[in-house]
């Protein structure tokens, strides 16, 4: 499963790791924790939870954003190199399948179909 999202998602894959690979490039400037988040999801805050280890489906934005707030604020977290942050609600995959799997479709087919961008613009453009 990891190769299709990493296929589905590769060219937002590859913006991250190059500002990654920039913002990494000088520590003595700026102390880095990647903050890495499942599938970002539009719903209310359910709490959230930050780990090292655990990894869930998807975190809202409130929570995400309140996690990074977290991050940058407390000191224990100076010395880690990047977490994963999930809401509390966001362990449960079938609770999300219905947002993460058109848009995994959406990015292979853009991946395997020359023109889909051109195509899926002026489809949006008709139906709206």
């Amino acid at each position: 499963m990891t190769r299709v999202i990493r296929q589905a998602f590769y060219y937002p894959y590859q913006d991250l790791l190059a500002g990654q690979k920039i913002l990494c490039s000088q520590p003595q400037l700026v102390n880095v924790t990647l903050i890495q988040p499942g599938a970002l999801i539009e719903e209310a805050a359910s709490g959230y939870d930050i780990s090292i280890d655990k990894v869930g489906v998807g975190i809202s934005y409130t929570d995400l954003s309140a996690a990074m707030v977290e991050i940058a604020m407390e000191g224990r977290f100076a010395d880690i190199p990047a977490v994963v942050v999930t809401s509390k609600a966001g362990y449960d995959f079938g609770r999300y399948a219905g947002v993460i799997l058109p848009k995994v479709v959406k990015g292979l087919a853009a991946s395997f179909l020359p023109g889909f961008w051109m195509v899926n613009d002026l489809t949006a453009r008709f139906w709206s």
